[in-house]
């Protein structure tokens, strides 16, 4: 097995995720999953769900539109879904 730690920075993070301007706050696999998928990230932004001090954080779905160029490179990811609001 090859492996080992990946750090990304939480400023490239959630610029890559097109929440620009968004404070990072945890980022966490399930704990009751024992390979998980993916990784769950608490944030806050402007365009995420509005909430109420010691309420549970929403789930949010986001969603992102590719372009490809000619090669088939990506060339540009835009978030569309939860919508662009700042």
């Amino acid at each position: 097995m090859h492996a080992g730690i990946i750090s990304i920075d939480f400023a490239l993070l959630t610029k890559m995720l097109d929440f620009k301007g968004g404070t990072i706050h945890r980022v966490y696999t399930p704990d009751d999953v024992y390979e998980p998928s993916c990784c769950h990230i608490v944030m806050v932004h402007p365009d995420l769900p509005e909430t109420v001090a010691g309420e549970k954080l929403q789930e949010v779905t986001v969603s992102h539109h590719a372009t490809y160029g000619e090669n088939g490179v990506v060339i540009k990811i835009e978030r569309v879904n939860p919508p662009k609001e700042s």
